[in-house]
């Protein structure tokens, strides 16, 4: 990915540079260790609801653990 930034290595070293320009704080960093956590997407309502779209299911956190009734349905297959 790195060789991807720029075909030059001084211009490759510029872009590495500007991609950790900013430092991410507060509730953005905590946002986006909780989505890469839990596998989840990030974003506003438009990007969530167009990843919907193309989906077919929302992306939204669930309970920890199995669902209730999962030996029911293991039994019954």
């Amino acid at each position: 990915m790195y060789l991807a930034l720029a075909s030059e290595p001084e211009k490759r070293r510029e872009n590495d540079c500007e991609l950790f320009k900013y430092q991410v704080e507060g509730k953005l960093l905590d946002d986006i260790r909780f989505a890469a956590k839990k596998g989840m997407m990030l974003g506003n309502e438009r990007f969530t609801a167009e990843i919907k779209s193309l989906t077919g299911h929302w992306m939204t956190a669930k309970k920890m653990g199995r669902p209730v009734g999962w030996r029911k349905e293991k039994v019954n297959k």
